[in-house]
């Protein structure tokens, strides 16, 4: 086990850095994080020409999500993925899905793997009940 700490009020980049790895599942004790850990990966701009995927475990979550975008002072696009919203266009840095949705996505997901840099799994302990 890996034990990563960050001793400032919020997450810095170079701690989110050290949590993502190629072909690596990382878990990450939201206990011991909080929430500031979902808002630094959101916040954090993907290398030119890659998406960062967040899957989140019920549409709440996406929707409060979605409003909280509002106030990051970023250069990234969001895009969010509701069961009935799998048809927009996956242009934007920072996609968002519920589960369902990530899930229906997973042909059209294969088609970019090669884009995607970061994948947060939020909240999995609600996705795996």
């Amino acid at each position: 086990m890996k034990l990563i700490f960050n001793e400032l009020d919020f997450i810095s980049q170079e701690t989110i850095n050290q949590c993502f790895g190629y072909n690596v599942h990382n878990y990450v004790d939201k206990v011991i994080t909080g929430n500031g850990f979902s808002t630094a990966f959101l916040k954090t701009v993907p290398p030119k020409g890659k998406i960062n995927i967040m899957i989140a475990p019920n549409r709440a979550v996406v929707k409060d999500t979605e409003v909280s975008v509002l106030k990051y002072d970023t250069e990234n696009t969001y895009s969010f993925f509701y069961k009935d919203s799998i048809d927009k266009s996956l242009d934007s840095s920072v996609l968002v899905f519920v589960l369902d949705s990530f899930v229906l996505m997973k042909d059209k997901l294969y088609e970019i793997r090669n884009r995607i840099n970061w994948i947060l799994i939020d909240e999995a302990h609600a996705i795996e009940i």
